[in-house]
């Protein structure tokens, strides 16, 4: 029964901090309008949940369609390790995004903040 505990209470500590990350963001934007907060709570908070989701989902497709034999496809952890990778990669670019687009209100003129 504690097994199951720890990864619930994890689980629930990780949502409460993303809510909580969210509502930071949107503060300063409001505050700011800033599209530099926009562009960080899509890299931070909406494309971890798309990439789990959709990572997941492609994983599960291909390791479906190729049943991991050596001469068919790619072996399961290094299909996995791919996805992985690719999800960092598009995160390392919506954050670089961000910090581009910081300092610029949707105007096009620079923030007072």
């Amino acid at each position: 029964m504690s097994s199951i505990i720890a990864p619930m209470l994890g689980s629930a500590v990780l949502f409460f901090l993303y809510l909580w990350l969210a509502a930071i963001l949107v503060r300063k934007y409001k505050a700011t309008g800033d599209l530099g907060f926009v562009w960080l709570a899509i890299a931070t908070i909406a494309w971890p949940i798309v990439a789990g989701y959709a990572g997941g989902q492609l994983a599960h497709h291909y390791l479906s369609a190729h049943p991991c034999k050596p001469h068919d496809a790619m072996k399961s952890p290094d299909v996995l390790a791919l996805f992985n990778l690719g999800q960092r990669a598009v995160e390392l670019l919506l954050l670089m995004v961000a910090v581009r687009f910081f300092g610029k209100t949707e105007e096009g003129t620079p923030s007072a903040g």
